[in-house]
């Protein structure tokens, strides 16, 4: 009698956590799943206080999440000499919006970001900073590449605005990887 017991108790108790672990899950929140993923690099030349010093290379990798918003990380490195004389770093997060496809590209919307992560060095300057707009406590102590010192997180996030970029279309008119800053001028 005791082992019937026990299994019917045992049974309708695996059932209950069963229907609750089902129920928990529902109640769960999902992370955004990556849509796609685009890229966009340019090099140009790097100038300090009016004179060309080196070469500039700059890198920008936009995800797309099916929940409607992006993560763009953004690198800028600086070359002197053959050497890396410093690079900064941009990830930021925030909305965006596609629009129609038109004449091999589909314009995509970055609003400006909701959230940024900073990180710079420089051989040249001698300094190392990571501030993140989500974790700085003391905006005062926030200094950007060539002196340039924050207020709040307003004025950290104005440093990395909201922009357009076109997503480059293969003939029949799927997004590509490619991401271009002008579209089809």
């Amino acid at each position: 009698m005791f082992k019937k017991v026990f299994v019917k108790f045992a049974s309708i108790t695996m059932a209950l956590g069963l229907v609750f672990t089902l129920a928990a899950c529902g109640e769960e929140e999902t992370e955004a799943v990556m849509e796609s993923s685009h890229s966009y690099a340019e090099v140009g030349p790097y100038e300090y206080q009016g004179t060309v010093l080196g070469t500039e290379v700059d890198a920008v990798l936009v995800d797309l999440y099916d929940d409607g918003t992006y993560r763009v990380t953004k690198s800028s490195v600086i070359e002197m000499n053959g050497s890396a004389g410093g690079s900064i770093f941009w990830e930021y997060y925030g909305e965006y919006e596609k629009g129609e496809a038109s004449s091999g590209f589909k314009e995509l919307t970055l609003e400006d970001p909701t959230r940024a992560v900073y990180t710079s060095y420089s051989t040249m300057g001698g300094y190392a900073f990571q501030y993140d707009s989500a974790t700085v406590e003391d905006w005062s102590t926030v200094e950007l590449a060539g002196g340039i010192a924050v207020e709040d997180e307003a004025d950290f996030l104005s440093h990395v605005p909201g922009e357009t970029f076109y997503i480059a279309l293969n003939s029949n008119n799927d997004e590509t990887a490619q991401l271009s800053k002008t579209g089809a001028e």
